[in-house]
């Protein structure tokens, strides 16, 4: 060990950071859903209620399309890349993340931080 300070991380603080950064993230992914449903173009409203955030080993996911209530929703990529009828609805995912980025992440994780 060398002379200089030495700082050690007991595993219960490793994992009240661990917990707190995803409690973070979940309440970001679900501020991206939020605003992806209200991005997303409206004919049925299937595809705004196919936006959902789930998680998988630690990694919070929002998603778009897929099964719901027994329905397929094959265009939600289609649709947020293509819209000649409102072009103004592509991006529905994108400009949601991107949203929530610029008006800052890390008061989302400040639990994590402290």
């Amino acid at each position: 060990m060398s002379s200089g300070a030495v700082v050690k991380w007991d595993q219960s603080k490793i994992d009240a950071i661990r917990r707190n950064t995803m409690k973070g993230l979940l309440s970001m992914g679900y501020e991206i859903q939020r605003q992806a449903k209200d991005n997303a173009p409206w004919l049925s409203g299937d595809l705004s209620r196919s936006i959902r955030t789930t998680t998988e080993n630690d990694t919070v996911y929002v998603v778009a399309g897929g099964s719901v209530n027994g329905k397929t929703i094959a265009y939600a990529r289609l649709r947020e890349y293509e819209n000649n009828a409102h072009p103004e609805k592509r991006y529905y995912m994108r400009r949601a993340f991107d949203n929530v980025m610029r008006n800052g992440y890390s008061k989302y994780l400040k639990e994590a931080l402290k």
